[in-house]
């Protein structure tokens, strides 16, 4: 009985892409293809920023190219939690 009950279960798939505030846009294209890839196999994507040292003063900046990335992936996904 418990063995049918686990041949059902689903594990989250979630997986997840960093992006660093200076990343060259050819880069950031490649992250965001692979993401797409990821959506198309039904699994959750979660993009984080990573700041180091000295581009914690330009977060601002960083936090825009994360929003125009989102725009050019939101055909294909939904935002569930958008950065604050």
């Amino acid at each position: 009985m418990e063995k049918e009950a686990k041949k059902h279960q689903h594990a989250n798939k979630v997986k997840e892409i960093q992006l660093s505030a200076n990343i060259d846009p050819h880069d950031l294209g490649v992250k965001l293809q692979h993401a797409v890839d990821f959506l198309c196999e039904e699994m959750k994507v979660k993009v984080t920023l990573r700041f180091r040292g000295r581009e914690m003063a330009t977060r601002k900046l960083a936090s825009s190219r994360l929003e125009n990335s989102s725009r050019t992936s939101r055909l294909l996904a939904i935002l569930i939690l958008s950065p604050s």
